[in-house]
């Protein structure tokens, strides 16, 4: 070991002896720098004094911790053999400890035995006065008297003192004997402790009335439940400190402050079962009166428990909060019980839509009431009923949903019941009188409607102002959609009772009096074109702007208003099927045939019979509608008379022209010219009569080589012209074989030409159908 050291040394020398050389060889390279060799070893020497001075004093400093550390050691060791003896003189004496513990176990013994008498003597004068106690206590509980509970509990308290602490010192003991002797010494003292519950229990049974007429009795009954609740928590924290096996007194604890509360709440709950009425048959308006005394006795209940319960009983207890939560809770099971019996249909429907009014009138009567019984304009109920964690509405959500959807719906069925009824008294007065209805007329407007839409504003009013006022804003939604469906569905049933109507009129055997039911169709029919209108109008007031339809309520809205367009459109096609039918016995028939070019050298020509018929409905029966709907039923018919007069032109087995296309040709135009302007004069559309007038400048034409132009400028205005309802037509002109006719039209279908037609163009000859 120290040949490795003294090689260590070695080595370092060396080291520093090669590093001190290549420094002087460095600092003194040339001659000028030997000036500043006296200097330089002048200051290595000083500092070497002060290394070798800091290394004597830290070598110094070394030893005297290494003697220090060696005392210990020395001081150690004689100390370690002192506790050694010790320890060898203790074990010699702990084997005489067993003989020990028998010698002195008389002693223990006569220990015990005296401190069990001196328990009994401290308690003695407690032992001898029980007796006398107990007969005090029953005494004053006897008197009934209640200013005498302080005492009583004070009596009470003694002997149940004197009792633990003798029970505490036999705890742990093999003395079973002792204990049941004590046992039945203060055997009267638990059922003296359930009477005074039972007396304090009556009180706190109507805390409310004894806060009023007697509030020390209430004060006294607190205290005295509050020192139970001290006494408990003693005997508690005591288990708590000692474990399991620690001592604790039979009946403890007493739960006395939760016992007093369960009376509390029951007497709450029996508050509002006295409040119910017997039965429902007992009044028509048994529900709405029964909320009536429910709000009243709400409103006298927590303006008591506010404003003097809290005087009466201790802070943490927050007597104000239980009795908002209770009565809170109460309601609330109080209406989802109501609610359970109306979704089980026990209610009958006005109850039922009562009940949901209801629940939001409780909501806005309790914010009210907690502003006046805090007397605190700015008192927030919701923040109340979030901390306390109460049901805004005192039903769950998906409970108030199903109530208000149940609600909603015993409306629609009621509502649907007096609709059917409107719609069944209805179809009665057309058939009660079938050659003779007449319907009422509007001197405003000059136009006739049914009893419809007045029982209609009539139902819808009623229920609008009476059951509508009686749901919540939000069910106002869901009973719009339901009576928008109800009368999308009375729409339904009220045009199949038109449908059958009609269809009733037309199998009349008798013509005479066909004749006339069919006036009278007529006019139901025009009646009842009005009559949607009206309907539309109708609904449009019971919208309120300030309400904010919702998107469904518009969207059902917009279903009934083309409900009303379909009907509309239906009634409309059965007027214009009429006067075509008379069209087509008295002009249709003689159409594009000899006998209809000779007319303009006879007399009066189909056309002009055409608008004349169509200016006699007009001015009879049509002229009742409001002009919107008159606009619309006369282009129905327009529409009908042209392709009428377009199926008769290109009817199958029709006979070519020839000599006669040029003639046929200007009288079509003349017809469509006349046709037009007599439509036009009643506000109507009536460009579709331009395809006769084109019709006939294919007739007309000279020059073949044309007619490829002519064909596609047709196509541009009708789009929905198929080849062969035009090949038809250029067959009636009698010059063109039928090869040379698809030839012509071959261009006019191809690709290249359909992209040029004018896509926005009206569609007319769809509805005409294929040329057989």
């Amino acid at each position: 070991m120290d040949a490795v050291v003294s090689e260590e040394l070695r080595g370092l020398k060396e080291r520093a002896k090669s590093a001190a050389i290549a420094d002087i060889e460095q600092r003194y390279s040339k001659p000028d720098d030997l000036d500043k060799l006296e200097h330089d070893i002048k200051r290595n020497i000083k500092k070497k004094e002060d290394y070798d001075s800091q290394l004597k004093t830290a070598v110094e400093s070394q030893l005297d911790g290494i003697k220090k550390g060696v005392n210990l050691l020395k001081n150690a060791e004689s100390e370690v053999k002192v506790v050694e003896k010790l320890l060898k003189e203790f074990a010699a004496q702990l084997e005489r400890t067993p003989t020990l513990k028998a010698k002195i176990e008389s002693v223990k013994d006569e220990f015990q035995r005296h401190k069990r008498l001196t328990t009994a003597t401290n308690n003695m004068s407690y032992v001898f006065s029980a007796p006398s106690k107990i007969e005090e206590i029953r005494s004053l509980m006897d008197s009934g008297e209640q200013r005498h509970l302080l005492l009583v509990h004070k009596l009470l308290h003694e002997l149940e003192r004197s009792r633990d602490g003798l029970m505490l010192e036999l705890h742990g003991q093999s003395c079973e004997a002792d204990r049941d002797l004590l046992r039945a010494f203060f055997k009267d003292v638990p059922s003296l402790a359930s009477a005074l519950w039972d007396r304090l229990a009556c009180t706190f049974s109507r805390v409310l009335d004894t806060a009023v007429q007697n509030p020390r009795l209430l004060v006294t009954a607190v205290r005295l439940v509050h020192r139970e609740e001290q006494v408990d928590q003693m005997w508690l924290e005591r288990q708590r400190r000692g474990g399991p096996g620690e001592f604790c007194p039979a009946g403890r604890p007493r739960q006395w402050r939760e016992r007093m509360l369960e009376v509390m709440q029951a007497a709450v709950e029996a508050r509002f079962e006295a409040s119910m009425p017997l039965s429902s048959e007992d009044s028509e308006q048994w529900l709405e009166k029964h909320c009536i005394l429910l709000q009243e006795f709400l409103r006298q209940d927590l303006r008591v428990a506010r404003k003097l319960c809290p005087s009466c009983f201790p802070p943490e207890y927050n007597i104000f909060d239980f009795y908002l939560r209770s009565y809170h809770r109460c309601l609330e099971s109080r209406l989802a019980s109501l609610a359970k019996q109306a979704v089980a249909n026990e209610l009958q429907f006005r109850d039922c839509v009562a009940l949901v009014k209801w629940t939001e009138n409780f909501k806005s009567f309790f914010d009210r009431l907690g502003a006046e019984v805090f007397t605190q304009p700015q008192f927030n109920m919701e923040a109340e009923r979030e901390r306390l964690g109460l049901l805004p509405h005192f039903l769950q959500t998906d409970e108030l949903d199903r109530l208000v959807r149940h609600s909603v719906g015993l409306i629609s069925e009621q509502v649907w019941k007096w609709f059917k009824s409107t719609v069944e008294k209805e179809k009665h007065s057309w058939y009660q009188n079938p050659t003779g209805f007449q319907p009422e007329r509007d001197l405003h407007t000059d136009t006739t409607y049914t009893s419809l839409v007045q029982s209609l504003s009539a139902i819808l009013s009623e229920m609008m102002s009476d059951v509508s006022s009686k749901l919540p804003k939000h069910a106002h939604t869901q009973l719009s959609a339901a009576i928008m469906d109800k009368l999308v569905e009375l729409l339904g049933s009220y045009s199949s009772a038109v449908r059958e109507f009609v269809r009733d009129v037309k199998s009349e055997p008798d013509p005479s009096r066909r004749q006339m039911r069919i006036i009278v169709m007529e006019a139901i029919l025009v009646a009842s074109v009005n009559n949607l209108h009206k309907l539309i109008l109708l609904v449009g007031t019971f919208y309120k702007p300030e309400d904010g339809p919702s998107d469904v309520a518009k969207v059902q809205k917009a279903n009934l208003e083309q409900a009303c367009q379909k009907a509309s459109y239906e009634w409309n096609d059965f007027l214009a099927t009429e006067l075509l039918e008379f069209l087509q016995d008295s002009t249709f028939k003689e159409l594009f045939t000899p006998a209809w070019l000779q007319q303009l050298e006879i007399g009066e020509t189909e056309a002009q019979r055409i608008v004349g018929a169509v200016q006699d409905s007009y001015e009879n029966v049509y002229k009742k509608m409001f002009p919107h709907l008159r606009s619309r039923l006369m282009n129905q018919i327009s529409n009908r008379i042209c392709l009428e007069l377009l199926k008769a032109l290109l009817q199958p087995g029709r006979q070519p022209f020839k000599e006669m296309r040029v003639a046929a040709a200007n009288r079509l135009r003349s017809d469509a010219e006349l046709l037009k302007d007599g439509f036009a004069r009643w506000n109507c559309r009536a460009d579709q009569f331009d395809a006769l007038s084109a019709a006939s400048e294919l007739l007309k034409l000279s020059d073949m080589s044309m007619a490829e132009l002519v064909v596609s400028a047709f196509l541009r205005n009708f789009p929905d012209l198929r080849q062969d309802q035009l090949e038809a037509l250029l067959l009636l002109r009698g010059d063109c074989k039928r090869d040379e006719v698809r030839s012509i039209l071959a261009y006019a279908f191809s690709e290249e030409e359909k992209s040029r037609r004018n896509p926005t163009a009206r569609r007319l000859f769809a509805d005409l159908g294929p040329v057989k």
